[in-house]
């Protein structure tokens, strides 16, 4: 749910296979960039939950109506980098076999049941917005550390305190727009410069 580090993570694996197979880097990275911006508005969505706890807006509402325009983005940039690639030669990889894609399916299942778990969480009233973003951070957790085994227990310690930052720094700056606003309220700024 977050653009830097959907981008950061998709571009350490993505970039070098893309330069292998006689992709130029700095399209590669475009591609890259440009996919990351997909990932605050398809659930998990760290900013729709701070934008809805902040103005105190659905935020069921909000993962719901992220999944279009998540797409569309997603069509979008394909056909643009179907369009940018059309007179390259790169090295096409063989197309996989039915059962090398059903096992690339069940390898995804544990990440893909996160959206699963959250939206109908949410839409069935088991938990709030705010446990479902305690419950996909656990959720995570435990896949990454368990499952997938991407992080050990001493990698935690670094992690924790990143995201500490990471969460201080954006509450930081919803802490100043509430003052803002409340300020602007205040000083009845709206109907004087009406």
């Amino acid at each position: 749910g977050s653009a830097i580090a959907d981008t950061a993570a998709l571009a350490t694996l993505l970039i070098p296979m893309m330069r292998d197979h006689g992709y130029p880097v700095p399209r590669s990275a475009g591609l890259i960039a440009s996919g990351g911006i997909i990932a605050p508005i398809i659930p998990p969505s760290m900013p729709f939950i701070i934008f809805g706890v902040t103005t105190n807006t659905s935020i069921s509402s909000l993962f719901m109506a992220g999944i279009v325009p998540g797409l569309l983005m997603g069509l979008g940039l394909i056909g643009a980098w179907m369009f940018v690639v059309r007179d390259m030669t790169v090295k096409l990889q063989p197309k996989a076999s039915g059962r090398e894609r059903l096992k690339a399916l069940g390898d995804g299942v544990w990440a893909l049941a996160l959206p699963v778990i959250i939206i109908g969480g949410l839409r069935g009233g088991i938990f709030t917005p705010t446990e479902a973003a305690v419950v996909a951070a656990v959720y995570s957790l435990f896949v990454a550390l368990f499952v997938y085994r991407q992080v050990t227990l001493p990698q935690l310690v670094p992690l924790l305190v990143q995201a500490a930052r990471t969460t201080s720094t954006v509450m930081f700056l919803c802490a100043a727009a509430l003052v803002s606003s409340y300020m602007v309220t205040l000083a009845d700024l709206p109907q004087q410069m009406t």
